[in-house]
C-alpha cells in the first residue's frame, strides 16, 4: 500500500484491520475500503485523516507475488466508536473522469477515440484488436463525462470500458485482463481445494436466433438491413428475431451493433457466487474455469465482479460470475 505515493508508517500498518478491493465491470467503478483500529495512541493522538482525493495504490497477493489492484482516490471517511474502541474506515474509488463534455466525434475509430481520451486523463489506452480499427462515422457526446460516453459506446459494441492501473481499457466482454491491465490469455483454474464456499443459480432464457439492424444508404436513398448471424441457424426450433430501433450511419456500424446485441441476448442467466483462497489474477470480465464440482457448474464462467479481502482471517477472493454464452457462427 502507498498513500500519496509514499509507504505508510509502521503505526498505520500496525493499525490496519482489513483491506477490501472490489473490481467491477465497466458499469461500476472499482472500490477500495480500508479499516483501521482508531484507538488513541499513548500520547492521546489519533490516526491522521487522509484528505479527499488522496491517492492510494494497492497491491495484493503473496510474499513473492504481488499484483497491483489499481490506484484509488479517497472519496469517503467514516468513524465509529463504542466502549471497546474506535474504527476508522476509508473508502476510495478509481478516477471517475467526471467533467461533462459536449462534442461530436466524426470519421474516426474506437481505437483513436479511446487513445485521445486516455491521453487527456494521463492514462494509457489499451483496446482489444477487434475494436482498434472499428470505424465510427459520427457519434455525439452530449453533456456526458468521458467515462459515461465510452461506457455508452461500449454497450453498443458488447464491450467493457474502465480505467485500471494507469490504463484505460476498452475490451470485449469476457475477454478479461489482469488487474495490471495486461490481457488474460487463459482462464483462472478453480478446483475444489481452492474453494471456501460456492452457490449457483442455473436458469435458462429464451434465446434469439437473429438480430436485425438498419442503416441509411445515402447512395441509394433507402434503408438497408443487416443481421447477425447472416441467416437463421437451422435446428434451433423456434426462431426468435430481435430488431434494433436505432438507425445506424453505415453498414459496418449496424453489423457491429447487431452482433453485440446478439451476444448480449444469448448470454445465459445462470450465475455463480464463490469464495476462494485469495488469487490476485481474478479480475472483473476475466474468466474462470471451474472443475471437480458437478455438471451445470463445471466449465468456463465470466467474472462480473471480484472482491479481494485481506484481514486477520487471511486473504480471500469473492466472485460473482455468469455463464459464458455458447457462441454461434456470425
Amino acid at each position: 500500500m502507498r498513500v500519496g505515493g509514499l509507504l505508510p508508517s509502521q503505526t498505520l500498518k500496525d493499525r490496519l484491520l482489513s483491506i477490501n478491493v472490489t473490481l467491477n465491470n465497466g458499469h461500476s467503478n472499482d472500490q477500495l475500503s480500508l479499516s483501521f483500529d482508531d484507538r488513541p495512541g499513548v500520547l492521546g493522538n489519533s490516526i491522521h485523516l487522509p484528505t479527499q482525493g488522496k491517492t492510494i495504490d494497492i497491491a495484493m497477493g503473496y510474499e513473492t507475488y504481488l499484483t497491483s489492484m489499481g490506484r484509488f482516490q479517497v472519496n469517503h471517511i467514516s468513524l465509529d466508536g463504542s466502549g471497546s474502541g474506535r474504527t476508522l474506515t476509508v473508502a476510495a474509488t478509481t478516477d471517475l473522469m467526471l467533467t461533462q463534455k459536449t462534442q461530436t466525434w466524426a470519421t474516426t475509430t474506437i481505437g483513436a477515440m479511446v487513445t485521445k481520451i486516455a491521453g487527456e486523463h494521463g492514462l494509457i489506452a489499451k483496446v482489444s484488436p477487434v475494436y482498434q480499427t472499428q470505424a465510427i462515422s459520427v457519434v455525439n457526446q452530449d453533456n456526458e463525462s468521458d467515462l459515461a460516453f465510452l461506457n455508452r459506446l461500449a454497450e453498443r459494441y458488447n464491450a467493457v470500458c474502465k480505467p485500471l492501473a494507469g490504463n484505460l481499457l476498452f475490451m470485449k466482454k469476457g475477454q478479461g485482463t489482469l488487474p495490471t491491465g495486461l490481457p488474460m490469455l487463459l482462464p483462472v483454474s478453480i478446483r475444489p481445494q481452492d474453494i471456501v464456499q460456492w452457490s449457483s443459480e442455473l436458469n435458462e432464457r429464451e434465446d434469439y436466433s437473429k438480430v436485425i439492424a438498419c442503416w441509411l444508404d445515402w447512395t441509394k436513398g433507402a434503408y438497408q438491413e443487416v443481421s447477425a448471424p447472416a441467416m437463421l441457424v437451422p435446428g434451433l426450433g423456434k426462431q426468435n428475431v430481435y430488431r434494433l430501433r436505432h438507425l445506424y450511419n453505415t453498414a459496418g456500424e449496424a453489423k457491429a451493433a447487431a452482433k453485440a446485441k446478439f451476444d448480449e441476448l444469448n448470454r445465459g442467466d445462470s450465475t455463480l457466487s464463490m469464495t476462494v483462497i485469495g488469487n490476485p489474477d481474478i479480475s472483473a470480465e476475466g474468466s474462470i474455469a471451474v472443475s471437480g464440482l458437478r455438471s451445470g457448474v463445471n466449465g468456463r464462467w465470466i467474472v462480473k465482479s471480484a472482491t479481494h479481502s485481506f484481514s486477520s482471517g487471511g486473504y480471500q477472493t469473492s466472485i460473482q460470475a455468469y455463464m459464458e454464452p455458447t457462441a454461434l457462427a456470425i
